[in-house]
């Protein structure tokens, strides 16, 4: 009887998936993958969404990114794509204690940072926002406008508490998988 597993090989071209390490909580094998769920009826949600494709695609690659940094002793919680193009994009990951950025002259953008991380004035900018919204329901014309000013002068790097650690740029997952 022949003992070895068979090598479960990616259905959209990315080749073998990697083996998924013991401790990785979020899935335990690549049948999600392998099987994936069918296009729902009302895709794309927005004319800015990708094709069906494109989206398996890019959810593929973010599953392989996170069991590759698990594999490296990165315990990232989550990761998300932003680019030009899904599946064209970088992928940043959720990691306690790390933000990630990407810098616009001397501002930033936060592209991911873990929900624990207390970013000062960064989340207290978000949280006011949300609770203005959750009280009235909309936020009123003045308050738009002031958040707004706020959005378009941007934070800056200083604008990160001290212990954080600050990674510019996200993870091409292409180069970092070593995928084609």
């Amino acid at each position: 009887m022949d003992k070895t597993k068979a090598v479960q090989v990616s259905p959209l071209g990315f080749g073998p998936f990697p083996e998924i390490p013991r401790e990785f909580p979020y899935f335990s094998d690549w049948s999600h993958r392998l099987n994936p769920d069918p296009k729902p009826p009302d895709w794309p949600p927005s004319q800015h969404s990708p094709s069906w494709d494109e989206a398996l695609r890019s959810w593929e690659l973010m599953d392989r990114v996170k069991v590759e940094l698990w594999r490296q002793g990165i315990k990232a919680t989550g990761v998300r794509m932003r680019g030009t193009g899904i599946g064209q994009g970088l992928i940043y990951p959720t990691v306690p204690g790390v933000v990630y950025i990407e810098r616009v002259g001397d501002r930033i953008e936060i592209m991911s940072s873990h929900e624990d991380d207390d970013l000062g004035i960064i989340n207290d900018f978000h949280e006011l926002e949300d609770e203005i919204a959750m009280e009235t329901g909309h936020i009123p014309e003045e308050q738009m406008r002031q958040f707004n000013a706020i959005r378009e002068s941007g934070f800056r790097i200083e604008d990160i508490p001290q212990g954080l650690k600050v990674i510019e740029g996200g993870i091409n997952p292409y180069t970092f998988l070593n995928l084609k």
